[in-house]
């Protein structure tokens, strides 16, 4: 067993994931439901050094399948110049992720608090790009902030009108993505989807896929990308299956 995949059609309450509570800023087990969309975890059970190979077919297989135009996003905050001592950590982390892109020539709108960045995705660069290169090195907890966005509305969507948006303001601030209530009500009205990875309680890699779409995951499996699916109440489950690897 390799792939799992836990299939949420539609997304269903799910205490395993965490979710961004817009009211308080608390974040709180995702139990809501969206009947607009579905949702699709994976998890890699595999050996490590094979994760990042996996991960990109994964993807590159789901991006396919939608035949919409695909982004990469990646948020920071930036700092005011007279930020506390505390939070220096944030502005020099920040200046690494904007040297970064603007290296590789991604689209960078700048926002008075948020600069967000975006590039079309090319499948076949997934496996060296931010949030799909496994390696924890400095420059990959870097890129862990950066999304895939997926949907026709992407050719009318200026960046900076996700920039308010909490979850990706969040994102921004050197936080894994915890989308809110509020952010599934967005992708719905604007038919897009997200894929953000997420790496279970034991370290295994994996991601989400949230979509307004239906996602093949039965193609997935007759194209031996992923090996089972776990589907109705057994879906969370599939954060919590098998040993850890360490």
């Amino acid at each position: 067993m390799t792939m799992l995949c836990g299939l949420e059609e539609p997304l269903s309450a799910n205490p395993m994931l965490h979710a961004l509570n817009e009211q308080t800023g608390s974040i709180d087990l995702a139990e809501f439901a969206c009947k607009e969309l579905n949702r699709y975890c994976f998890v890699w059970m595999g050996g490590w050094n094979e994760s990042d190979l996996a991960l990109q077919r994964l993807v590159s297989g789901i991006i396919e399948q939608s035949n919409a135009p695909a982004m990469l996003l990646a948020a920071w905050a930036v700092p005011a110049s007279d930020t506390p001592r505390p939070n220096r950590v944030l502005r020099v982390s920040a200046e690494m992720m904007h040297q970064a892109r603007l290296q590789e020539g991604w689209d960078i709108r700048y926002g008075d608090e948020l600069s967000i960045a975006t590039t079309p995705v090319k499948t076949g660069e997934l496996s060296s790009r931010g949030p799909w290169a496994d390696r924890m090195t400095d420059r990959d907890r870097i890129d862990r902030r950066t999304v895939i966005l997926t949907g026709e509305a992407l050719a009318a969507l200026d960046p900076l009108d996700v920039a308010p948006l909490p979850t990706i303001r969040r994102l921004g601030f050197r936080t894994p993505l915890t989308p809110s209530a509020e952010f599934l009500d967005w992708l719905a009205a604007h038919r897009v989807a997200i894929i953000y990875r997420k790496n279970d309680d034991l370290g295994r890699p994996g991601a989400v896929v949230i979509s307004p779409q239906r996602v093949g995951v039965s193609d997935l499996v007759l194209e031996g990308i992923v090996d089972k699916i776990l589907s109705g109440p057994a879906a969370q489950n599939v954060w919590r299956c098998g040993p850890s690897r360490g």
